[in-house]
C-alpha cells in the first residue's frame, strides 16, 4: 500500500505540485485548509503531510510555524517550488474586465498587474476554486501552467521573477537519513536583555550557518517568544552536543523538530 500524503488541495495547487515533486507515487489526499492537513497527519500516525512554511516574497506562513511548535511532529524533508502565476478568463482579452479573483497570498504577490489594470479584488477558498467565479467581467489568477478549460489572458504576472515557496514534509517518525539540515525550537525560560543576540552568538561561536530564523509569541505573556531556527550542522557532532549544553546553561529549552 502506498504511503498517504496529505496536502492543501485541490489537485493542481502549489501544494499539490510540491507533493508530486516530493513523492509522486504516494496516495495524495487533498485537504480544505492547512489546519486540516496538520490535523489529518496527527490522526494518522503512518501518514505524512507536506505544508508550505516560507515564501521568498511573503515570508513565513505563521499558521504552520505555530503548528510546528504546538505539535510533536518531525520534519523529515523539504521541497523548494518555483512560483509563478497566470491570469485566465473566458477570452484572451482584458477588455471589459473589472475584477480579479484568487486567494490572498496570490493577490499579494501580483499587485503590480492588479494595480495596472485597476481591478477589484475578490477572494476564493483556493487558487483553483477561483475558476468558479470567472465571468465576462472577472478573471482569475492561478498557478502557472495549471490545466483548465479557460483561456490564458497573460502568463507570469508575479511581481518578482524570482519567487519560491519552501515546503516541509511532516511525519510521526524521524528521518532515517538525516544530513546536515536541522530545525530547532528554542524556548527561553527567562527574558533578559540581549537574549536573541546571545543565542545567535552561540551559533557564531561554532561557525554554524543559519538558513532560517523566526520568532513566534508563546501566547502566555508579552515579551516571551519561541525561536524557530534552521541551521546546517551534523546532529551527531560534538559541536551540536556543545551547543545544546550551552543553551541548557542559558536556561533555554531546545527541541529538535527535524534533522533531514
Amino acid at each position: 500500500m502506498n504511503m498517504i500524503l496529505y496536502y492543501l488541495g485541490p489537485k493542481g495547487t502549489f501544494s499539490y505540485q510540491a507533493a508530486m515533486k516530493y513523492q509522486s507515487e504516494a496516495e495524495l489526499i487533498p485537504c480544505q485548509s492547512l489546519y486540516d492537513v496538520v490535523d489529518q497527519v496527527n490522526q494518522n500516525t503512518t501518514s505524512q503531510a507536506i505544508v508550505p512554511i516560507e515564501n521568498a516574497i511573503e515570508g513565513t506562513i505563521n499558521l504552520i510555524a505555530d503548528e510546528l511548535i504546538e505539535n510533536q511532529l518531525h520534519v523529515i524533508s523539504e521541497v523548494y517550488l518555483d512560483v509563478a502565476f497566470d491570469v485566465v478568463g473566458l477570452t484572451e482579452s482584458m477588455n471589459n474586465i473589472s475584477s480579479v479573483v484568487s486567494i490572498a497570498p496570490i493577490i499579494s504577490q501580483t499587485k503590480h498587474f492588479i494595480t495596472e489594470h485597476q481591478l477589484n479584488v475578490k477572494h476564493a477558498d483556493s487558487s483553483l476554486d477561483s475558476l468558479n467565479y470567472i465571468d465576462g467581467e472577472t478573471v482569475a489568477i492561478i498557478p502557472h501552467q495549471s490545466t483548465t478549460d479557460f483561456s490564458v489572458v497573460k502568463s507570469h504576472v508575479e511581481d518578482y521573477p524570482f519567487n519560491q515557496t519552501r515546503f516541509l514534509v511532516l511525519s510521526h517518525q524521524k528521518s532515517i537519513h538525516p544530513t546536515n539540515q536541522v530545525l530547532l525550537l528554542l524556548t527561553p525560560q527567562v527574558d533578559k536583555p540581549g537574549l536573541l543576540a546571545n543565542i545567535l552568538n552561540v551559533f557564531n561561536l561554532y561557525n554554524i550557518n543559519l538558513s532560517w530564523i523566526e520568532s513566534r509569541p508563546t501566547k502566555q505573556q508579552f515579551g516571551y517568544y519561541h525561536f524557530l531556527i534552521q541551521c546546517r550542522i551534523d546532529i551527531t557532532s560534538q559541536d551540536y552536543k556543545q551547543v545544546l549544553k550551552i543553551f541548557d546553561a542559558m536556561q533555554i529549552s531546545v527541541r529538535t523538530i527535524g534533522a533531514f
